[in-house]
C-alpha cells in the first residue's frame, strides 16, 4: 500500500492482490483544487492499472474520509469515470452519509453514472 501526505490530502493505495480485481484509492482530506494536483497523477496510475488489469477490474475511490470536495475534485471523478467507461470498465465511490462530498454527489446526479456506496459518518459509528 502506498501512503502519501501533505498539508491538505493524504491517499492511500491498494492494489488487488492475485485473486482480486479493485483497484481503491482512499483520500483523507479535502479533494479541492490545492489538493487535486497531487492526487491526480496517483489517480491516473490507477485508472491506468485498472485498465490494463483483467477486464474485471475494476477502481474504487474511498472518500468516506474526506470533507470537502469542489468543482476540481468532481472533475478528477469525471475523468477517472469517462476513461474507464469509454474502456468498458467501472468506477465505484464510497461516501459517508450525510456528508459534503455526498451532498455535492447527489446534487450532481453522479449516481446515474457511476456506481456509490454509502456507509455511515464517523458521527453515527
Amino acid at each position: 500500500m502506498e501512503q502519501t501526505t501533505s498539508a491538505t490530502m493524504q491517499y492511500f493505495i491498494r492494489k488487488p492482490d492475485r485473486l482480486g480485481d479493485t483497484v481503491c484509492v482512499e483520500l483523507i482530506g479535502d479533494l479541492d483544487l490545492v489538493s487535486v494536483k497531487q492526487v491526480s497523477e496517483p489517480i491516473q496510475e490507477a485508472v491506468a492499472d485498472v485498465i490494463r488489469g483483467p477486464e474485471t477490474s475494476t477502481l474504487t475511490i474511498d472518500l468516506q474520509n474526506v470533507e470537502f470536495i469542489d468543482s476540481a475534485g468532481l472533475m478528477v471523478l469525471l475523468t477517472a469515470h469517462k476513461q474507464l467507461h469509454d474502456c468498458g470498465r467501472s468506477i465505484s465511490i464510497i461516501l459517508a452519509e450525510r456528508s459534503q462530498p455526498q451532498r455535492v454527489l447527489r446534487l450532481g446526479r453522479f449516481e446515474s453514472i457511476m456506481k456509490t456506496v454509502m456507509v455511515p459518518s464517523h458521527s453515527e459509528r
